[in-house]
């Protein structure tokens, strides 16, 4: 076993799960600072 993929077992979350979320969480990460962005910008203005 790799040491890289012993890391990700240790979390109990397997590489492709890891990738698979890392999409999902660019997808949902841009939406995110889009709401906060305009949260700000509401909050100075």
């Amino acid at each position: 076993m790799k040491s890289r993929d012993k890391i990700g077992y240790c979390a109990g979350v397997s590489p492709a799960t890891t990738a698979a979320q890392g999409n999902a969480d660019t997808v949902s990460g841009r939406t995110v600072n889009k709401i906060a962005s305009a949260a700000r910008d509401n909050r100075i203005t």
